[in-house]
């Protein structure tokens, strides 16, 4: 038997020829002792050794650097041991499958070489454990890594609590095989408040393997993802569990059925969070283990359990971390639980194809499931679900993203962030997130360093897969939309202005199809899906949403088709419609007026156009009154509505187009349209829908405008289940200006027929208040030659080559447009003499009309009335004025 004094001073050395063979450069700090295995004298023995060979005192080694080398074997057999670090230098380390709970502490462990491996089977024996639990502040000197590109990050050094996979070495983790990490409760399962069971899962996946004493996470019912909570299991039997304490919150576990096949599938996740391999680390100072695994090597980890991890606010500290890995095929995680971090759960960062399934990541600081910079693509996550995010603390955070943002239509922390849509998503699961899915991705011009010629762009690289994925109780269910600002790891900290936190808002124009399948989003607090994605490209198809705030954000032009929008489900009590209605106001501590509280909606028309095909509207109630309490608004109407106008925040057309929709259920108003007649702001008049078919407002080929004086005219119609909208014949185009550094104030703008002024807003100037927001100049016209528009800016004001635009149809001619100056001549510039026609020019009024020719480049389903027709005018003084 080896002693650790007699062999000391030749093992050092031993230990420094080792290394230097694959690239050291430095010796080992000489003031930490070291025992190297094989521990035979003669260093040439291949047989296997246990780790009690290190003699009695194995439990008492914390100054120690335990050393495994030269193909040897080392069999962990010591029910407890404390060490100072753990060394595979091309040996190998493993487990024992006994029966035995096992205990290795250490300070950080190290497996570097193409032979290095660690392997741990305990799948045979649900009573053999093994716990590796990190301890200390030590870090491995960079000095210590010697794969050619480590990129350690904090001047190459490991941080505290490190296990790294280096230089080809292998990591292999098989735990006892407990059956599925998450399962859903079954269907019409009802358990009430402070009951302790039983709880029914559903039969399609299997608990057998689930013991009384296992931890696990019971996500809610409800919008409130405070309502998510961990238990323990008391007893099961069959497919039935009960637990030890009682439930903080009813379960409330549904499904409805709806066309399309469509099924609102509200049951429960239960997730399982113990495993008989775990990982744990000692918290110091928001900090504890991380993992990191480079290139080459592999990677294969199986039901274990992940207890902390992460180092809050440290650059490339995660629990789990494959750091610029390039291509690992092959790698995987599944079946694991990775909870209560300190940072993140599982990243995969410059790494492609690996596969992450059915694992459970809960109580999260951070972003989840994060594919960090954009270039990570071919990975593979399914059957996963992300639970209860938390924001990083202030001071602490690596991303603007982790800690705050300046808009619902994306919110921290994600679930999954999603840095590049090359990958794909199956069957997962996000609950109680700020966003549940979260694609941030990056335009060209933002590609920096390592990634600056990726092509093409994120923003514009096609969905792989995004497919039967499910989200409740987030704040947003899905977003593809706020790319990434500066981090937070420069000396631009996320200390610093408020302004510099947000992501930017960022529109996802993808160069061929993509498609999202199958999304189930509900009670969401803001949105179920928020997609901003212009040039035609994105499909949402086969999906459902209901019991949202907002079930469907779509901007620009998406399609939405073979789907269904639920407005109050069977499942939906007035507590959880009261807590999405609350979280609308903006300052909840002073009551908002009604004007505040948009209508809870199926679907916004914001900007456009958005199509609709085979879409059916279902449970929308006349009405739902309901006392707000922290809004002090009694008797509130807070009844959703199938279509909520919201306005057109931008300068193209907002027409929406519908066709195949249907109402089920849904005996109230069917859209509002209401407008907010304020000058200085009309996002609201040019948005309208588009029916094809009259399927939606009775009359086909008509067109459902704001009820607005600018809008109406003889030939349209009301409906009292279309609240403040007119049904108009025809199709709406839009005028507006399109050069940012536009200064004139126009004060008059009337609609003219048969020179009898329908409409006249004169002296309601029309200035434009900020150089960076186009839009505040725009109305809708009516297509065609019937009536006439007159536009006039103020006597002080003249256009100086300013452009102007007008949607319509291929080939036909603009309204005429009639533009008056009481001091100044107008010329129209830079528009062909084909394709434009003069009714009247003199030297105070210009009358002319143009002809729509080119697409514009957010091509849209549409179709016929997205052409345009640009042209500039330019006005100043006659000649012959004094």
């Amino acid at each position: 038997m080896l002693t650790q004094t007699r062999w000391l001073p030749k093992l050092v050395t031993g230990l420094c020829i080792t290394l230097l063979a694959i690239g050291c450069s430095a010796q080992p700090d000489r003031q930490e002792n070291q025992i190297i295995f094989p521990l035979q004298e003669d260093a040439t023995s291949s047989a296997a050794q246990n780790w009690t060979d290190l003699g009695p005192n194995v439990s008492h080694l914390g100054a120690t650097n335990i050393v495994i080398q030269d193909g040897q074997t080392v069999v962990f057999d010591a029910a407890h041991t404390k060490i100072n670090k753990l060394i595979i230098t091309d040996g190998t380390f493993k487990c024992k499958d006994d029966g035995v709970h096992r205990v290795l502490e250490t300070k950080g462990i190290m497996l570097n070489g193409s032979n290095a491996r660690f392997e741990c089977d305990l799948s045979g024996n649900s009573e053999s454990t093994l716990e590796i639990k990190f301890y200390g502040n030590i870090e491995f000197p960079g000095s210590e890594l010697h794969c050619s590109d480590n990129h350690m990050h904090n001047h190459d050094n490991t941080g505290q609590q490190s296990f790294l996979v280096l230089c080809g070495a292998t990591l292999d983790l098989k735990g006892y095989d407990r059956g599925p990490s998450w399962v859903l409760t079954g269907d019409g399962v009802d358990v009430n408040q402070d009951s302790k069971g039983p709880i029914q899962i559903a039969p399609s996946r299997s608990i057998q393997n689930w013991k009384a004493g296992d931890e696990i996470v019971i996500a809610p019912s409800s919008p409130n993802p405070m309502h998510t909570k961990k238990y323990t299991i008391s007893n099961i039997t069959g497919n039935e569990l009960n637990i030890t304490t009682r439930l903080k919150k009813e379960i409330r576990s549904k499904t409805m059925s709806y066309r399309y096949n469509q099924t609102l599938d509200q049951r429960v996740e239960v997730a399982n969070l113990t495993r008989n391999i775990k990982i744990r680390g000692e918290k110091l100072n928001d900090k504890s283990y991380h993992m990191m695994f480079m290139q080459p090597g592999r990677i294969k980890i199986e039901s274990v359990e992940f207890i902390g991890g992460g180092h809050m606010g440290d650059l490339a500290r995660y629990p789990i971390h494959w750091h610029i890995a390039g291509n690992r095929q092959g790698d995987y995680i599944k079946k694991s639980s990775i909870h209560d971090t300190e940072q993140r759960c599982i990243t995969i960062h410059g790494t492609h194809r690996v596969r992450l399934e059915d694992n459970v990541c809960y109580n999260h600081v951070g972003h989840g499931f994060f594919l960090e910079d954009g270039d990570e693509q071919h990975n593979i996550l399914k059957n996963n679900l992300a639970i209860n995010g938390i924001k990083p603390k202030a001071g602490k955070v690596l991303l603007h993203s982790d800690l705050q943002t300046s808009s619902k239509r994306y919110k921290p922390v994600a679930g999954f962030w999603i840095s590049n849509p090359n990958n794909l998503l199956e069957g997962n699961a996000a609950v109680g997130e700020g966003t549940g899915f979260w694609y941030a991705l990056k335009s060209a011009d933002s590609l920096q360093g390592r990634i600056a010629s990726l092509t093409p762009a994120p923003i514009n690289t096609p969905i792989r897969l995004f497919r039967n994925n499910r989200a409740h109780a987030n704040g947003v269910g899905l977003t593809i939309d706020g790319g990434p600002n500066n981090d937070c790891s420069s000396e631009d900290s996320c200390t610093n202005a408020e302004s510099n936190m947000f992501p930017t808002g960022t529109n996802y124009e993808p160069t061929a199809s993509s498609v999202i399948e199958g999304f189930i989003a509900y009670k969401n607090k803001e949105f179920g899906l928020w997609v901003r994605s212009p040039g035609g490209n994105t499909v949402v198809r086969n999906s459902i949403a209901g019991d949202n705030y907002v079930n469907f954000g779509l901007v620009f032009d998406q399609l939405l088709e073979n789907s269904v929008v639920v407005g109050k489900s069977a499942n939906m009590t007035d507590e959880d419609m009261g807590f999405l209605v609350n979280r609308s106001c903006t300052d909840c501590s002073t009551p908002p007026t009604v004007t505040e509280l948009v209508p809870a909606s199926g679907l916004v028309l914001y900007d456009g156009p958005i199509s609709l095909k085979n879409v059916e509207f279902a449970d929308y109630p006349t009405s739902l009154q309901l006392n707000l309490s922290k809004t002090n608004l009694t008797n509130y109407d807070i009844a959703p509505v199938p279509f909520v106008l919201t306005g057109a925040a931008a300068m193209r057309s907002s027409t929406h187009r519908v066709e195949g929709v249907t109402f089920s259920n849904a005996p109230g108003a069917i859209g509002d349209f209401a407008h907010t007649f304020n000058h200085a702001s009309k996002k609201n008049w040019a948005a309208g829908l588009y029916d094809v078919d009259g399927t939606y407002s009775g009359h086909a080929n008509h067109t459902v405008k704001s009820d607005m004086p600018m809008n109406v005219y003889p030939d349209c119609k009301r409906d009292t289940k279309l609240r403040n909208a007119v049904i108009c014949p025809g199709v709406f185009g839009l005028f507006g200006i399109v050069k940012e550094t536009f200064q004139a104030n126009i004060t008059r703008v009337d609609r003219l027929l048969n020179k009898r002024v329908l409409f006249d807003i004169d002296n309601q100037p029309y200035s434009q208040p900020d150089n960076n927001n186009i839009n505040q100049f725009s109305f809708s016209h009516v297509v065609g030659g019937r009536f006439k528009y007159v536009i006039e800016p103020s006597s002080s004001d003249a256009f100086e080559n300013d452009g102007f635009v007008t949607y319509g149809k291929l080939g036909e001619w603009s309204p005429w447009f009639d533009f008056r100056h009481k001091a100044h001549r107008c010329e129209l510039l830079n528009s062909a003499s084909t394709n434009h026609r003069i009714q009247k020019h003199t030297d105070t009024q210009l009358i002319f009309r143009v002809k729509y020719t080119t697409l514009d480049r957010r091509t849209s389903y549409n179709g016929d009335y997205r052409y345009k027709a640009t042209f500039r005018i330019k006005c100043a003084p006659p000649t012959n004025s004094p």
